[in-house]
């Protein structure tokens, strides 16, 4: 593969990812006003209708397009969010040292790297879960086991008694602080609007 393939911001607009977002997203505003939306005659069942998640795959660009937008984008392997948010912030940091070290006379406005930012400081949590930082030992990782025990109880087909793992009484519930994330954009967004 070519460095041009690999490169990361190739990787932002190029590479596919499996994702989920309401149906009503999926159309452009110029194609609703053109052609509108089938309706039922129902406005709930409308409602229901244009809420419905659709699966597809999508760049990290149409991600935050679709968040810019307000939409719920939705990952369906939650683990490709410590991918995407690397790709992500590394592509902020080159951007960054490019400004800081060459003149550069075309550039993407400031907005879209503060977007790029916000979007980064949201799935920022979703990969301290899922990888990126210390991994919680109690509460939503301890309750998604609860969940698999569960659910693998119907596969077993032995009538043996259930062992439930029990969290550590002395274990403190660990809080995910969504501002751990460390802005990238804010100070490259002042030096442009400054030129």
């Amino acid at each position: 593969m070519s460095d041009e393939y690999s490169s990361v911001a190739y990787r932002l607009f190029h590479d596919p990812w499996l994702c989920s977002v309401s149906e009503i997203y999926c159309y452009s505003r110029q194609y609703v006003e053109e052609m509108g939306v089938i309706t039922t005659g129902d406005p709930v069942l409308d409602a229901t209708l244009g809420n419905a998640q659709r699966n597809r795959y999508m760049t990290i660009a149409a991600m935050i397009s679709f968040y810019e937008e307000g939409a719920s984008v939705t990952l369906l392997n939650p683990r490709d969010s410590i991918e995407i948010y690397r790709l992500v912030c590394e592509h902020l940091l080159n951007w960054q040292w490019i400004i800081n070290n060459t003149f550069v006379v075309t550039h993407p406005p400031a907005e879209d790297f503060l977007l790029m930012d916000e979007f980064a400081k949201q799935i920022h949590p979703m990969t301290l879960v899922y990888g990126l930082g210390e991994t919680p030992k109690v509460g939503f990782e301890h309750n998604l086991g609860k969940i698999q025990g569960k659910h693998s109880g119907f596969l077993r087909s032995s009538l043996q008694k259930r062992i439930m793992s029990e969290p550590d009484p002395n274990a403190t519930q660990q809080t995910i602080d969504p501002n751990l994330h460390k802005t990238i954009a804010d100070s490259m967004a002042r030096q442009l609007w400054r030129r």
